[in-house]
């Protein structure tokens, strides 16, 4: 269940298939392709449907992918890995991935032609893909019993393999949490989840991430969840499934969405000066995440004029308040925010 679609596997006596439904009908319609392979790890992108079996130590683990969004006839190819098994998948718009148990990162085009295999950094723990950009989290080495430490590498894929980090990084998380969910907002911003209810984004300029909301202040349940679908940046909210007592959605009726704001986590914002400030300070975030996307849409320069408006007014009423209170230091500092 991801921005684009969720995909349903069936899976009895009577039928192995699967449901493919896109949230948007304009990006395709329904697909409902056998499962006879009895594939248990899929990745869906707005061009590509990519699924797999994990195999074992005898079959190697088996990819088949649907590039529904080509004009070919058949649109439809699988490859088996000998002697390897799957891990994961991830697509985008032209490309599909996949980590075996060897720590091969195995790259492949949309039409199936294969390309770079490079090593990661230790076992996988998830991967995902929007446009040209692939994140990759893995172990730093082999994990101890109740200890992670979590690694990651950004890379892009348009005929080659690419890191944008040079490096692999170490991933926040909060204290005694686990990783939840990752993703990219659509600003093609990579965005991480905890099982502590933070999301953070990642400031590609500096390597830093910013915590953006704690979906744990917006559920009732100690046991709740928002399952994450989607982040947007350009409006600056977050879309999610809330969950009853359960870290996941149930299947069956199509579970509703829900949208919560992004907030930069500010102390004493309750007052008028904290909230101009966490105003002040989520509007330059929300900036700094669309003048950074890649590939940027026509109206993403109309959305950043209103951003950037809207942080001007910001940034003078707070300076207005700064003299108004006799705060000189202060209506300099804010003054140096213009």
């Amino acid at each position: 269940y991801n921005g684009v679609g969720i995909i349903k596997s069936h899976n009895s006596d009577k039928e192995n298939s699967l449901d493919v439904e896109f949230h948007d009908i304009a990006v395709h319609h329904a697909l409902h392709p056998s499962n006879s392979e009895g594939a248990t790890i899929a990745a869906l992108s707005r061009k590509v449907l990519a699924t797999a079996t994990t195999g074992d130590d005898e079959v190697g683990g088996k990819l088949m992918v649907n590039y529904f969004s080509s004009g070919d006839v058949n649109k439809e190819w699988s490859i088996v890995l000998e002697a390897e098994e799957i891990r994961g998948v991830a697509a985008g718009d032209k490309w599909v991935a996949v980590v075996t148990n060897k720590n091969h990162l195995r790259m492949f085009t949309a039409g199936g032609l294969q390309r770079e295999v490079v090593m990661v950094m230790g076992p996988l723990v998830t991967m995902v893909g929007e446009g040209d950009r692939l994140l990759v989290v893995t172990h730093a080495g082999h994990p101890l019993p109740g200890q992670q430490s979590l690694v990651y590498t950004l890379y892009s894929f348009t005929t080659a393999l690419k890191p944008l980090n040079t490096s692999p990084l170490p991933l926040p998380l909060a204290p005694d949490s686990e990783l939840y969910w990752a993703g990219f907002s659509d600003t093609l911003t990579p965005c991480t989840a905890d099982t502590a209810g933070w999301v953070r984004a990642l400031d590609m300029t500096t390597d830093l991430w910013h915590p953006v909301i704690n979906t744990r202040d917006h559920v009732e349940g100690k046991n709740d969840f928002h399952y994450i679908i989607s982040v947007s940046h350009t409006e600056s909210v977050l879309q999610g499934v809330l969950c009853k007592g359960a870290k996941y959605p149930s299947t069956i009726p199509n579970p509703l969405p829900t949208v919560l704001p992004l907030e930069v986590p500010l102390t004493a914002a309750s007052a008028e000066k904290g909230g101009l400030v966490k105003t002040c300070l989520n509007m330059a975030l929300q900036a700094k995440f669309i003048s950074a996307n890649p590939d940027p849409a026509d109206e993403m320069e109309e959305i950043m004029d209103t951003v950037e408006h809207s942080q001007v007014e910001c940034i003078m009423k707070l300076f207005a308040l700064a003299c108004k209170s006799d705060h000189e230091s202060r209506a300099v500092e804010v003054a140096s925010l213009m």
